[in-house]
């Protein structure tokens, strides 16, 4: 983990333990993109987080052993449809992508500073059109549609509704930011749920565990804020489907009820003192391995990213607990929404 990580993580556990006696924060291991994982992450995960003294609730979930849960809750998406104007099923919610990454570079620019990249729908009216002349309305299988084409799997997208359409407008509770309200159809886009590859989206697996584990607050970087728009509307479909034909799936969970919308806060990002970008793993020097093997004290760590945070008035030492009343969502807002550039003299000083 580095700075950009810890402070994600304070926050997230500041409003997790601020919440009342029956709050919980939990741990989640998001390790599904197996070729990128990196052996003893999760490891190292768990000691920087108690080194820092967030402690969580309950033991870690990972991802990568709830890749059958994944597959049900998409298979069960395919089955659901779009309504159309008059009420009645006019599209599939899920389709397949047969576009290649030189395609979409080709045929979309990044949105805005967060490199979001939209998809302009090649493959969705390739799937309209066949639906169309093939009659398929009354096909509920996922599988009978998503078929290799030219030796390429396909991946499978989610189908936003139209922008004319009143359900492209999503808002959601924000307690940071100003950006609460998207239209998926101009602003997100048809996003991936599981990759040509076969490996399952973020997107995909987040929204599953969230609701699963009947997560209400979710705090991160106000990178995600689209990545949320999308979310929202993702969340509703699987409420849906788990809360119907995979009930069962979603009862062995013991945890509290899902709300159909959590509440988000998105924080500002750190930035690094060289690039003046936001924090990245070449960021070598703001790890917290790095400053753990530099003799830096785990408060002056918590103190710096609370005075980041706004919390704190001077970078002073202190513990997650002892940060605890000064926390309020209120004051991070007031201290300004402007990512905050990093200068790690102040920790090693």
């Amino acid at each position: 983990m580095h700075l950009g990580n810890a402070f994600a993580g304070l926050g997230a556990w500041l409003g997790a333990r601020s919440g009342g006696p029956n709050s919980r924060f939990l741990l989640r291991i998001e390790d599904i993109d197996r070729p990128r994982t990196v052996p003893d992450a999760d490891r190292w995960i768990v000691e920087d987080l108690a080194w820092l003294g967030l402690d969580w609730d309950g033991e870690p979930v990972y991802q990568s052993e709830r890749l059958g849960v994944y597959e049900q809750v998409l298979e069960a998406l395919g089955c659901e449809q779009l309504e159309g104007r008059d009420g009645q099923p006019s599209e599939w919610l899920t389709y397949p992508c047969y576009c290649t990454r030189a395609q979409l570079r080709a045929a979309s620019a990044p949105q805005g500073s967060d490199g979001f990249v939209i998809y302009p729908g090649t493959c969705r009216r390739r799937a309209a059109v066949l639906r169309s002349s093939q009659k398929s309305a009354s096909v509920k299988s996922e599988s009978s549609r998503f078929i290799p084409r030219e030796g390429r799997n396909p991946a499978v997208r989610l189908a936003m509704p139209r922008e004319d359409d009143p359900r492209a407008r999503v808002d959601f509770c924000e307690l940071l930011s100003s950006e609460s309200s998207w239209n998926l159809a101009e602003d997100v886009g048809d996003i991936v749920l599981r990759r040509s590859d076969g490996l399952f989206a973020y997107q995909l697996a987040v929204v599953v565990d969230d609701y699963v584990e009947g997560v209400n607050q979710v705090v991160r970087g106000r990178d995600l804020l689209r990545s949320t728009a999308a979310q929202v509307w993702l969340r509703q479909w699987v409420a849906r489907v788990m809360d119907g034909e995979l009930s069962e799936v979603a009862s062995q969970a013991e945890n509290s009820p899902s709300p159909l919308t959590p509440e988000y806060a998105h924080l500002p990002l750190l930035l690094s003192d060289t690039t003046h970008e936001r924090l990245a793993k070449r960021d070598h020097s703001l790890e917290l391995a790095t400053l753990r093997a530099q003799g830096v004290a785990p408060e002056r760590v918590v103190g710096y990213l609370a005075y980041l945070m706004g919390l704190l008035s001077a970078p002073d030492p202190c513990t997650p607990r002892e940060l605890l009343a000064a926390f309020s969502w209120e004051k991070i807002r007031a201290s300004g929404l402007a990512d905050r550039q990093t200068n790690p003299s102040i920790l090693t000083q």
